[in-house]
């Protein structure tokens, strides 16, 4: 007879008497018939197939380390073809991946721009790496203990319930909520008539809604006799929520200050002192590089709202218990949202005119109010002044704005990408310098909407153009200028 050893996973044995063939597995040698189950690690991209790689991207293997990714090929191991991930290493080390432990890769993210050091598969400094993590994760796990430990026995305080004054404030917003926004709220007063203390941090792209949401928790701490304060990462955006919170909370029996250079020493000095003497209800001002003021005040409950959570550090984004996420508007929450601010400005509009705008405002009801009176000034010099959907349509093309909510700079920064960087990857400072605009305005207005629609994507090494932008430019995707033509697809 002759024996083999095949690498797969079974039970227990069984025997076929007929062919003389018998399976005798680990289970039935050696007791054991339990599985032992793989814990997969979390802390980079998951894979959901090979295809998601490109050649040349970094990635990380949970026994091996950091590695660089070179292709598939196929290999024959005891009289069995097989494809698998060829993974380059340190020096010479190479490693080949089979594709149904996938599982066992994940991408490398870190900083873009900048390569990583490579591993060496027979030196164990990926293993001291490895325990040095899992000592820091056990670290912090217990200071997280500890800290909330401390924070269900501290004593918080609880908010008055939702009053007449509260409706009324709520019913005055000029848009319709979306789910998230109406969730968002009522998770954060829930919280916050419990006699504990909150931690919740509200997440969400420009124009989501957050600043909303702020200000009708602030309402909710005005009304129950405490002071709300607001914190805004730059002066003038400090001024910006100032003045939105006026118009927000007119004829609302509340008093709202501002603290900024905008502000001189007297009137500074008058502020603060109407401030610890509970005159005045919402104070406004900058939060990094602010001053620091000697204040007596009641235990207070912090709310966040931010559109860059990872720019908060660690240990603030840690006293955040929930963490919550706006989406973006549907088409039809947003026609809603324009239909009713073209009956407050009185400005003739039907269904399909509204959807029309509403297609191309980016998920967005500050940019679909904008479009909106846009649209007003166009239909009055051509439509008799009513916003149809023909008038819409000419009105938004006149303005360089296309069906999806692309503009201008949009399509100059994908098309540049294509003809001068073949697509990229490219870095974002490369981009900012090509199109003449901002690195902080790209990564901030443009970016996120063009990665949300699937036309652009982050890799280590900078942004790529997916097919679908290609396409939405009526550009044909050419592989042959990419260095892995065999292996390069989106998951889109």
């Amino acid at each position: 007879g002759e024996t083999y050893i095949i690498p797969v996973t079974l039970n227990h044995g069984f025997i076929y008497p007929e062919t003389k063939l018998a399976f005798i597995c680990e289970g039935d040698i050696y007791g054991l018939n339990r599985q032992k189950k793989t814990q997969r690690t979390r802390g980079g991209e998951r894979i959901a197939a090979f295809t998601d790689l490109r050649v040349g991207d970094y990635v990380v293997h949970e026994n091996h380390g950091i590695g660089q990714y070179m292709g598939t090929v196929q290999l024959v191991t005891d009289g069995v073809r097989r494809d698998y991930l060829f993974i380059r290493y340190q020096g010479s080390d190479k490693l080949y991946v089979p594709t149904d432990r996938l599982d066992r890769v994940q991408k490398y993210i870190g900083q873009e721009g900048t390569a990583p050091k490579l591993s060496q598969l027979s030196g164990s400094e990926w293993a001291r790496q490895k325990s040095k993590v899992k000592q820091s994760i056990r670290e912090i796990a217990g200071d997280l203990l500890k800290l909330y430990a401390k924070r269900e026995k501290s004593q918080g305080y609880a908010f008055y319930p939702d009053d007449e004054i509260q409706h009324r404030f709520e019913e005055r917003f000029p848009y319709a909520e979306t789910d998230d926004q109406l969730q968002s709220i009522s998770e954060i007063k829930a919280d916050m008539e419990r006699p504990r203390p909150m931690d919740r941090l509200l997440c969400g792209d420009v124009g989501f809604g957050k600043t909303e949401v702020a200000f009708r928790a602030a309402m909710k701490c005005v009304l129950s006799d405490r002071q709300c304060a607001i914190l805004a990462p730059t002066t003038v955006l400090a001024l910006q929520h100032y003045r939105t919170a006026l118009q927000r909370f007119d004829q609302m029996p509340v008093r709202i200050e501002m603290l900024s250079r905008f502000r001189t020493p007297k009137e500074q000095k008058k502020i603060l002192s109407d401030l610890e003497k509970g005159k005045i209800d919402i104070i406004i001002g900058k939060g990094p590089s602010a001053r620091s003021y000697q204040l007596s005040l009641p235990k207070f409950t912090l709310i966040g709202a931010t559109t860059r959570a990872g720019q908060i550090s660690a240990p603030l984004r840690d006293r955040f218990g929930v963490v919550m996420r706006l989406e973006m508007y549907k088409n039809e929450e947003l026609a809603r949202i324009v239909k009713r601010s073209s009956g407050i400005l009185n400005i003739p509009l039907d269904d399909e005119g509204a959807l029309q705008i509403a297609s191309r405002s980016r998920g967005t009801p500050r940019i679909a109010n904008r479009l909106l009176k846009r649209a007003r000034d166009f239909a009055e010099v051509k439509y008799d002044g009513v916003i149809t959907k023909e008038a819409a349509m000419e009105a938004l093309s006149s303005m360089e704005i296309d069906e999806l909510g692309l503009d201008s700079v949009d399509r100059r920064l994908l098309t540049t990408m294509i003809r001068n960087y073949n697509g990229g990857p490219v870095g974002l400072e490369t981009i900012s310098a090509a199109i003449g605009e901002e690195s902080i305005t790209i990564e901030d207005v443009y970016e996120p909407y063009l990665m949300q629609i699937g036309f652009l994507a982050r890799t280590p090494r900078g942004r790529q153009v997916t097919p679908a932008g290609y396409q939405h430019l009526g550009i044909p995707f050419n592989q042959s200028g990419n260095t892995n033509t065999d292996q390069q697809r989106f998951d889109i």
